[in-house]
């Protein structure tokens, strides 16, 4: 009887290069739909209970949610990044890589935040051609904004409800004291 959990552990299956090979024939079939000449990539993210992995706080902002996931049983992260492709005049968002990002903790050196190993996750796939990554709120942070950026990329997605903003302060005093950073805050 065949153990297919034996496959797994594999090094006859390369990932990375089966995710290359899967973005460039997505990319040559010019199935990824286009806006203003830029693919667009949608990302998300989801945390599902499993037994005996360990806890997570539950950052959404939905009231329908509970706080934390069930904390005997734990559970895992799991993200998605996928292209947005179009056919039939109908649309889809066909996945390009997927991956958990916290689940079992091997060791507790690594102190990368599941918003640093989703822009890890965007850029392992080195996509040459301008984009606009579509995300929900939880992703409107400066470490996924500033790489995006840095790149000559997009970001789209909703303000967090806890965002402040102000009115540039363009004026320099000259007098003590450290100059003001921000101007007014808007109240809306």
């Amino acid at each position: 009887m065949i153990d297919w959990l034996d496959f797994f552990h594999s090094s006859a299956v390369k990932i990375n290069l089966l995710i290359k090979i899967w973005l460039n024939i997505l990319l040559e079939t010019n199935l990824g739909y286009k806006v203003n000449g830029r693919l667009i990539i949608l990302g998300d993210g989801i945390k599902a209970p499993m037994p005996a992995v360990k806890s997570l706080h539950q950052e959404s902002e939905a009231n329908s949610k509970a706080e934390f996931i069930i904390i005997k049983l734990g559970g895992h992260s799991f993200q998605v990044l996928s292209l947005l492709t179009s056919a039939f005049g109908y649309f889809f968002a066909t996945p390009i890589i997927g991956q958990i990002h916290e689940g079992i903790v091997e060791s507790n050196n690594d102190k990368r935040t599941l918003l640093d190993k989703m822009i890890l996750m965007l850029n392992s796939l080195a996509i040459t051609q301008p984009f606009y990554f579509i995300c929900d709120s939880y992703y409107s942070s400066r470490k996924i904004i500033l790489p995006l950026l840095n790149s000559g990329q997009h970001l789209i997605t909703r303000v967090k409800s806890n965002s402040v903003a102000y009115i540039y302060n363009e004026t320099k005093k000259a007098g003590r004291g450290r100059p003001r950073l921000y101007g007014t805050k808007i109240r809306y």
